[in-house]
């Protein structure tokens, strides 16, 4: 089959047996997005046939990471998925059918690149730098022109597609760029579809096969025809296992007493970055001990410091008051109090994480729907909760008035890093979070003056 480059990414009829399937792309750099979110698949047109342990492999290169990879040719007709990045792959028709035009340019070993690095021009001085792997998706500084730059998620400069320079040519080396802080790996936590798995090349005595044809084809997108099994919309994901994620530290086994302290911190000042390592499961005890611990520790915040206003208002009253204040009867129904808030809160914990993970599991299914499960949803709520009751050790004064937006920022994070949802999904989500009860608690009312 053939396809125009307009109707790249797009879903087209098979005009032999009417199958419909999704046409991969070519250009990288204007379909980045729905390549990360593992929405279209991207077009390899480069690469060798080798013989090894009697059966031919096609050796190939991503076009995104340039890691070099190997598929048997009789499967090359399905998707592949690469095996650092992710990104889903289709090998091209005169690829799979070993046309000398699409394989001369790899038959001689690799193009150079270092899989390694990102390379990329500065946005401001158009000089080459070169960054490691592991800062894609980070803010960085040109150590030429010292601006601030945003770093690719792929190299732009030393693709597969692009043929090096003839050797003895004068180029430009990158020059390595100095890493800052910035945004979050925009890949992490993301589940592909399911596709073949293809493997890491290895180095080893290899046959290789010689071309069948020298016909050149026109530019064009072409693919084979995968299987339908392929198709099925309906198909279930893979599921990523939870081991990968690193998990919070309070889930962690050997980080003695410190856990508690060092959960609180990245829940409250890196909530990206924790809820992209949560576990997606592994029950509902982890996020509920957390969740009653903060709720303890921000009580004990809140009445240590609200001690001071409660001495300058008794000392203002005493003046309009003849007989005095009766500090013990004082301290007592204080005590009295913070212990029924705390039963309290330690009950109805559960039931927000419940609910709560209700309303917004039930929105986020209205909004695009979640390929997480609920248990996800509810344990994202008891981290959050947990966190943002300790705020009161930050702001012990106005923190009854800033936990209820934090929490909602919070919750905001959870459905962008955990669900993998778009900022507009979480913030309708958050509004039917919100309108739900309010409708609820407004008919309960109505119904209770009646």
């Amino acid at each position: 089959m053939r396809a125009p480059p307009a109707a790249a990414g797009k879903h087209g009829a098979c005009p032999h047996c009417k199958a419909v399937m999704e046409i991969p792309v070519t250009d990288i750099v204007a379909h980045e997005k729905d390549i990360q979110l593992g929405k279209c698949t991207v077009l390899v047109e480069q690469g060798s046939h080798h013989k090894k342990d009697d059966q031919i492999l096609i050796r190939f290169n991503c076009v995104c990471c340039n890691k070099t990879l190997g598929i048997p040719v009789k499967k090359a007709h399905k998707k592949i998925q690469c095996s650092k990045c992710n990104t889903l792959l289709r090998l091209s028709l005169p690829l799979v059918e070993n046309r000398r035009e699409v394989v001369a340019s790899v038959s001689g070993g690799s193009t150079g690149a270092d899989e390694s690095k990102i390379e990329f021009e500065c946005s401001q001085c158009k000089k080459p730098v070169k960054v490691p792997q592991q800062h894609a998706g980070k803010k960085g500084r040109c150590p030429h022109c010292k601006a601030n730059v945003d770093i690719p998620k792929y190299s732009t400069i030393n693709r597969f597609r692009v043929p090096s320079k003839p050797h003895g040519e004068v180029s430009s080396a990158p020059a390595p760029i100095t890493i800052g802080s910035g945004n979050e790996d925009l890949l992490a936590g993301f589940v592909p579809d399911k596709p073949l798995q293809a493997t890491s090349w290895t180095a080893a005595t290899l046959d290789s096969i010689a071309t069948a044809t020298q016909q050149s084809l026109p530019a064009t997108a072409a693919l084979a025809a995968p299987s339908r099994s392929r198709l099925s919309r309906h198909q279930q994901p893979l599921q990523q296992p939870a081991a990968k994620r690193q998990g919070l530290p309070w889930e962690s086994a050997d980080r003695g007493q410190s856990k508690m302290w060092a959960t609180t911190k990245f829940l409250l000042f890196r909530p990206g970055d924790a809820f992209t390592n949560m576990f997606e499961d592994g029950g509902l005890g982890n996020p509920i001990g957390y969740a009653v611990a903060g709720l303890v520790l921000g009580t004990v915040y809140l009445a240590i410091s609200s001690i001071p206003v409660l001495a300058i208002a008794c000392m203002l009253a005493a003046e309009h008051m003849p007989a005095g204040i009766d500090y013990n009867k004082l301290a007592i129904w204080y005590g009295i109090g913070l212990a029924a808030w705390l039963a309290s809160g330690a009950l109805l914990i559960p039931f927000l994480m419940f609910a709560g993970g209700a309303i917004l599991h039930t929105g986020m299914l209205l909004l695009g729907g979640s390929a997480k499960p609920f248990e996800t949803t509810t344990r994202m709520i008891g981290y959050s909760l947990g966190a943002v009751l300790q705020l009161t050790l930050l702001t012990p004064l106005v923190a009854p008035l800033i936990i209820p937006f934090y929490f909602l920022l919070h919750l905001g994070y959870g459905m962008t890093r955990s669900h993998q949802k778009t900022a507009g999904q979480a913030f309708g989500t958050l509004v039917i979070f919100l309108v739900v009860p309010s409708v609820f608690i407004g008919l309960l009312v109505l119904v209770a003056k009646q």
